[in-house]
């Protein structure tokens, strides 16, 4: 994974040129899937996804572009950031089936919840994959502090499956990561340290088309839609959704550089909880 991009007009030898106010830089990492996952490809959807209310529709002037996250970002200003202010994120979906028919190549696609990766070059991240790796399905779980390397997790993850997955800030650099498969029951959880500052600025519900091992973006994997539920964060000791009073939310659009929309989210729910993000293309 990566921190976000922003789309600019402006490159500077050969790299995004950063629009100021938002957006996050940095080198790629290898993906999960660069990796040689352990999860074989599985069977369509096993598991109904639960019933939730249907997000109502996004309008596209409010939101932000990237061309590698979709989803929503919140901080405690969108304009004036305050860093050392967020302690956990939060929320579930249901791991999303890929469509890998189309061709042999290697598609991708990560979902997640993290802290970071808006105003800073850190990213504290844990989520799923699902990919098209060689023309079939993969699936599965993954944890990383950007910008180290990705690492897979010893769940079995199948499409369809519920999960649960939480980012907690502990102290220091130090983070508590876990996702659970309310599905099958099997969690993971684990305290790592990021070995850069973590700046705390930022939490994030994200689909987003990961990087290779050569800081290239991968065409994004045709998902189904994904539904993130349950959404919460904390920040400074208050805990809401991500509509919270004490911060502001910003809905992103995954664009291509040429303008090609890639994925889209909706609007959020009433209970700012909910929200569905589409596949648009590759």
């Amino acid at each position: 994974m990566r921190p976000r991009q922003i789309l600019c007009a402006v490159v500077l030898l050969g790299a995004v040129l950063l629009c100021g106010c938002l957006g996050g830089g940095g080198g790629g990492t290898p993906t999960p899937a660069e990796t040689s996952p352990p999860t074989p490809a599985t069977a369509a959807a096993t598991t109904t996804p639960a019933a939730v209310s249907t997000p109502p529709p996004l309008s596209a002037a409010m939101a932000d572009r990237s061309p590698n996250w979709a989803g929503y970002a919140v901080q405690t200003s969108i304009n004036n950031p305050r860093s050392d202010s967020f302690e956990s994120v939060e929320a579930s979906w249901n791991v999303p089936s890929v469509d890998c028919s189309a061709s042999d190549s290697d598609y991708a696609s990560a979902f997640w919840v993290g802290i970071d990766g808006i105003t800073s070059n850190s990213v504290e991240q844990i989520g799923t994959e699902s990919d098209c790796i060689g023309g079939s399905p993969v699936y599965y779980a993954w944890y990383e502090i950007f910008p180290e390397d990705s690492i897979t997790l010893n769940l079995h993850i199948s499409p369809g499956d519920e999960v649960h997955a939480k980012v907690e800030y502990v102290s220091g650099n130090t983070f508590r990561y876990t996702i659970t498969d309310l599905t099958t029951s099997e969690t993971f959880s684990i305290t790592d340290q990021s070995r850069v500052t973590a700046d705390r600025s930022s939490a994030e519900w994200i689909a987003e088309a990961p990087t290779n091992g050569r800081n290239r973006l991968l065409p994004l994997a045709s998902f189904r839609p994904i539904t993130f539920t349950h959404a919460a964060v904390t920040v400074n000791g208050e805990s809401g959704s991500i509509t919270g009073a004490r911060w502001e939310n910003q809905p992103i659009i995954m664009q291509s550089r040429g303008g090609s929309l890639k994925a889209t989210p909706s609007g959020l729910s009433s209970s700012g909880t909910d929200f569905t993000v589409v596949w648009d293309g590759p």
